[in-house]
């Protein structure tokens, strides 16, 4: 079959770190893949490994072959997906499924802080105006919904979102198998070329902060704070950007606590995780959280690291003490002690991160998850031929 996904970014973002290996294995498979993005299609360059399958922009008119049955994957329901996703599916009359990695009705009202019911009762015309294309439309996603042929979730919770009359696939993501291969013990080498003194304790947080995970992120950057005055000589290696200022003044820790690195490629990412000692994903229990699978996660597990994370999404299939540290309440305060509390006890702590990381080779697996796409891909393509 020829599979088409059309993502609602570049290659850069997660979205593109998920659907890079996943092409690869369909192609590998016996599949035709066609991968669209919005712009720059270099950025596929950023992955690790060659890339086998067709990149193309939206705006590239060139004829898709048909090769045994199309189908598109719509990566997300936001504006500038729906659109192609639409104009491509009319075009060759071929079915679709959409893609759900976030709870969108929660982005939308926190990028415009305004509650999402509010919005929805704005006629279509105005939210026309006033929906950016990276976001989706109150109106046109459920409708962009009704009509698809399936979807698929990233974590169970997002099936709240899909109309009943639906089929749904599950997959969790994975990550490279480099990542199973980082040394147990922080890679000096890497923290030389970061100018890390040896004696300090590396975190290391990979993501971006957005106006749904800014308390999140900004309580990270506090306890870092709060650990630095106790006297504990702690850094923060962070790849990313923020498109919102802080919360509770944890900007101060920029540049005094922090090595701010931007974007990076995976290879980069890769050593970055090989110097730290613990990771974090913060986060507490709320309408962002509690849809979402944080794309980091399986690297950090897989990286042998112990990893701290709130009792939410992925967290709630991990057991505290045991292949990991849950947070209860998320705050700046509590995400020092738990760190802290990974620092005084070595031992204990190199056990977690073993048993992440037997939970991360147990779990995730991009072969897998591959090969139940294939199947539901098949699944939904015998429907639509059938109608």
């Amino acid at each position: 079959m020829h599979i088409v996904y059309v993502n609602h970014a570049n290659f850069r973002g997660n979205s593109g770190i998920h659907i890079f290996p996943l092409a690869n294995i369909m192609v590998k498979r016996g599949h035709k893949v066609t991968v669209f993005v919005p712009d720059d299609p270099s950025s596929v360059e950023m992955h690790m490994g060659e890339y086998i399958f067709d990149v193309r922009r939206f705006d590239d008119n060139g004829r898709l072959p048909n090769y045994g049955g199309m189908i598109i994957h719509a990566w997300t329901p936001r504006e500038r997906t729906r659109k192609q996703t639409c104009k491509l599916a009319k075009e060759y009359n071929v079915p679709y499924i959409i893609h759900l990695e976030d709870n969108e009705e929660k982005i939308v009202e926190d990028a415009l802080g305004q509650p999402f019911s509010y919005l929805e009762r704005k006629s279509t015309r105005k939210l026309d105006k006033l929906i950016p294309e990276h976001l989706s439309h109150p109106h046109r996603y459920k409708n962009f919904l009704d009509h698809a042929s399936g979807a698929t979730c990233i974590i169970e919770s997002l099936k709240h979102f899909v109309p009943k009359s639906i089929p749904v696939a599950f997959f969790w993501p994975a990550c490279e198998e480099e990542m199973f291969n980082i040394p147990e013990y922080p890679v000096l080498d890497v923290r030389k070329k970061l100018g890390i003194p040896k004696d300090v304790l590396v975190l290391a947080y990979l993501g971006n902060m957005h106006s749904s995970n800014q308390y999140d992120v900004s309580a990270l950057y506090k306890a870092i704070g709060i650990l630095n005055d106790q006297g504990r000589y702690v850094r923060l290696i962070r790849t990313g950007h923020n498109s919102i200022p802080f919360l509770m003044g944890a900007n101060n820790v920029e540049n005094k606590n922090t090595i701010e690195l931007g974007d990076c490629c995976i290879s980069d990412a890769l050593g970055y995780l090989s110097a730290s000692d613990i990771l974090v994903q913060p986060g507490i229990m709320n309408e962002f959280n509690k849809y979402r699978f944080p794309s980091k996660i399986p690297m950090f597990l897989a990286s042998g690291r112990p990893v701290v994370l709130p009792n939410v999404n992925i967290g709630k299939h991990l057991t505290n003490g045991v292949n990991c540290i849950k947070l209860v309440k998320g705050d700046p305060e509590e995400l020092a002690q738990k760190i802290a509390f990974l620092q005084d006890n070595p031992l204990l702590s190199r056990i977690i991160g073993q048993k992440g990381r037997n939970f991360a080779k147990k779990h995730f697996c991009w072969q897998k998850s591959a090969e139940k796409l294939i199947g539901f891909y098949q699944n939904v393509l015998d429907s639509y031929s059938n109608v």
